[in-house]
């Protein structure tokens, strides 16, 4: 599953979001 990766890459649009 590909899920872990889903999370990782929608916290680092978050994250670049954030900024």
């Amino acid at each position: 599953m590909r899920t872990a990766l889903l999370i990782l890459w929608i916290a680092l649009v978050l994250s670049a979001i954030g900024n």
